[in-house]
C-alpha cells in the first residue's frame, strides 16, 4: 500500500505542476509520457469559463463515472489550484452529488491557502475521513501561502484535514497545523532568513548531490535569490513541493488506496 500511495502522491504533484502549462503541453505529457487518456483542458482563467468551470468539470466527471462504474478520481492542485481542489468536493457535497463523492479516492493539495472557517472543516469531516483519510494538505517549510488568509480573531480562517509538513531538509511530519501558522513573529524572523540562504546554497548544489534530474534552472535560482528578501514567497515555488514528495524521508500516513 505504501508504494502505491507514494506513486499516487508523486502523480499528484506532477499533475499540479503540469497544470501551469498550456493545453498542448498537458496533452503531450499525459498521452506520450504518462501513457494515459487525455480527457480535456479547462481554462479557468478565461472570463467566460470562470463561472461555469465547476459545472463543466462535474458534468464531464459524472459522464465518465457512469461509463466506468468502478473508476475512482483524485483532485489535486498547487496554490490557488489547491484551494480549488478542496472546494470542488465541498461544493459537490453542498449540491448533494453523493454518487460522485463515493468515487473520490483523495484530495492532495500543495501550498494551499485557507478556504474558510472551522465550520467548513466540521461540515466536510464525515465526507473526507471515512472510511479512511482522503484529504492531505502538503506544506513546504516557510511557504507563506498556506498561512493565508490569517488565522486570527479578525479573519477566523482555519485549515482542516491532515497536514504533511516538510522542513527544508525534506523531512516529512504529520501535524494539525504548520509551524508559524500566520507567518509573523520575531522568534521566527532570523530562522526564516537563514533558511532562505540555505535554500539558495542547496539550489546551486542539488544537481551534484542528488543527480542531474534535480539541477535547478536559472528561474528557480532567481526565485531563491528573491527569497533572501522575501523567503515566504520563494518557498511557494512548485520545485520544493516536487522535491519534498520525491525526497521525503518519513511517510507514516495511511492514505486511501486504489
Amino acid at each position: 500500500m505504501e508504494l502505491v500511495n507514494r506513486i499516487l502522491m508523486d502523480l499528484c504533484i506532477m499533475a499540479s505542476k503540469l497544470a501551469y502549462e498550456n493545453a498542448e503541453v498537458v496533452r503531450n505529457v499525459v498521452v506520450d509520457h504518462w501513457k494515459m487518456h487525455f480527457v480535456d483542458f479547462y481554462n479557468c482563467w478565461n472570463g467566460k469559463m470562470e463561472l461555469t468551470a465547476y459545472y463543466a468539470v462535474k458534468n464531464k466527471l459524472k459522464s465518465l463515472l457512469e461509463e466506468h462504474k468502478k473508476a475512482k478520481f483524485v483532485v489535486t492542485g498547487h496554490s490557488l489550484g489547491g484551494a480549488l481542489a478542496i472546494l470542488f468536493p465541498t461544493v459537490l457535497v453542498l449540491h448533494d452529488e453523493m454518487e460522485i463523492m463515493h468515487s473520490l479516492l483523495g484530495v492532495y493539495t500543495f501550498g494551499q491557502p485557507r478556504i474558510g472557517n472551522e465550520r467548513i472543516g466540521r461540515f466536510m469531516k464525515a465526507h473526507l475521513e471515512s472510511p479512511v483519510q482522503k484529504y492531505f494538505r502538503v506544506v513546504y517549510c516557510n511557504d507563506m501561502v498556506p498561512r493565508l488568509p490569517y488565522d486570527d480573531k479578525t479573519f477566523s480562517y482555519k485549515h482542516f484535514g491532515v497536514c504533511l509538513f516538510y522542513n527544508s531538509c525534506y523531512i516529512e511530519q504529520k501535524v494539525d497545523e504548520e509551524p508559524n501558522k500566520n507567518f509573523f513573529g520575531l522568534r521566527y524572523l532570523i530562522p526564516v532568513y537563514l533558511n532562505a540562504l540555505w535554500e539558495l546554497i542547496r539550489s546551486l548544489t542539488m544537481g551534484y548531490t542528488h543527480g542531474p534530474q534535480y539541477k535547478e534552472g536559472w528561474f528557480s535560482i532567481f526565485a531563491r535569490i528573491l527569497g533572501l528578501a522575501f523567503p515566504g514567497i520563494s518557498a511557494h515555488c512548485p520545485t520544493d513541493y516536487v522535491n519534498s514528495v520525491r525526497l521525503g524521508k518519513e511517510r507514516t500516513i495511511q492514505m486511501s488506496s486504489f
